[in-house]
């Protein structure tokens, strides 16, 4: 190409712009509020659902832990220029902000185990107050139920004393045989002993058969037995005298006048399974102790136990109940 000085010669010069760099600054600070906030909300929140004895633990709980850091740095004075009095003077104060805070801590761990052992205490107080209470109730309510039965008892035991006495009160030989009859009242029930008299025998002179009067008296109480749904026992005794029959002695002679007395009780109405005890004593429980050979030893008891009598009347003890000083019914 030739060069034309005439030439018009065209310079195109590009200006570089470059775009405003906005930075993210902005989203730090931002990001810190937020930050700042949500631990706001959560302190506010501890705060509302902690009792003040946790937040109290808590706050010992920090208070210790910064106690203890600012003591592991004590030894860093004489590094950073520190005399030995300022950090003598900081070891007592932080020995006396330590004490303090012992003390504190101490008096809250005492206060609260006093308000526990005292809530404990009121609590069980209370527990034994109700239990005392339901046991006084309690206790007032078997009185009562065992003194209504006690009064029906003595009512029915009456009654049955009654009807005995006066069935034997309206024999006509009563007032002849009065003396060989003896009604007593003891634990096991309503005891009736026939028994000898030097005027007149109960039973036939070493025979199991009974006299008439004796007869009639069984039959008497038999119809006032069956009528009644007590069990009976019945025992025969005899005196000190040996019986002469060889092989045949007064354990059997009292035994088969028992068996008589049961034999008419049976033919007046009272079933079998209505006696307790049919058995013979013999001679071992004398009603007169003085004179093993009295007449009045030789006897028939027949017991009307009560229904809720303590322990069955038995042989072993009729001679110990019929001594003692439960009354006896004089007809």
């Amino acid at each position: 190409m030739h060069n034309n000085p005439d030439q018009l010669i065209v310079i195109k010069r590009y200006k570089k712009s470059h775009k405003k760099n906005h930075g993210g600054a902005w989203k730090i600070a931002y990001a810190d509020f937020i930050t700042s906030m949500m631990a706001l909300f959560l302190l506010m929140w501890l705060i509302n659902i902690t009792t003040e004895e946790t937040r109290k633990g808590i706050s010992d709980y920090f208070t210790s832990s910064i106690i203890n850091m600012e003591s592991a740095n004590v030894g860093s004075g004489v590094m950073t220029g520190e005399t030995a009095s300022t950090q003598n003077g900081n070891n007592d104060q932080e020995e006396q902000k330590t004490d303090e805070n012992v003390r504190y801590n101490s008096y809250n761990s005492n206060v609260l185990l006093e308000n526990n052992q005292q809530q404990h205490n009121l609590d069980n107080n209370t527990k034994t107050e109700s239990l005392k209470e339901l046991k006084e109730e309690n206790i007032e309510k078997i009185k009562k139920e065992v003194e209504a039965i006690k009064q029906a008892q003595t009512k029915i035991r009456q009654n049955i004393e009654n009807s005995i006495q006066n069935a034997f009160n309206s024999l006509q030989e009563v007032e002849k045989f009065k003396h060989n009859l003896i009604i007593e009242l003891t634990d096991e029930g309503i005891r009736i002993q026939i028994v000898d008299s030097s005027e007149n025998e109960m039973f036939k002179t070493g025979s199991p058969i009974p006299v008439k009067f004796t007869e009639k008296i069984i039959k008497t109480l038999g119809g006032i037995i069956a009528a009644l749904p007590n069990k009976v026992e019945i025992t025969g005794h005899t005196d000190s005298q040996p019986y002469r029959q060889k092989g045949y002695s007064n354990w059997e002679l009292s035994a088969d006048r028992a068996n008589a007395a049961r034999r008419i009780l049976e033919a007046s109405g009272v079933t079998n399974d209505r006696f307790d005890g049919v058995s013979g004593r013999a001679d071992k429980d004398s009603l007169n102790k003085k004179d093993p050979t009295a007449p009045e030893n030789r006897r028939v008891s027949i017991t009307v136990l009560y229904q809720d009598s303590p322990q069955k009347n038995s042989p072993m003890n009729d001679q110990k109940n019929s001594n003692n000083s439960m009354p006896k019914i004089t007809l």
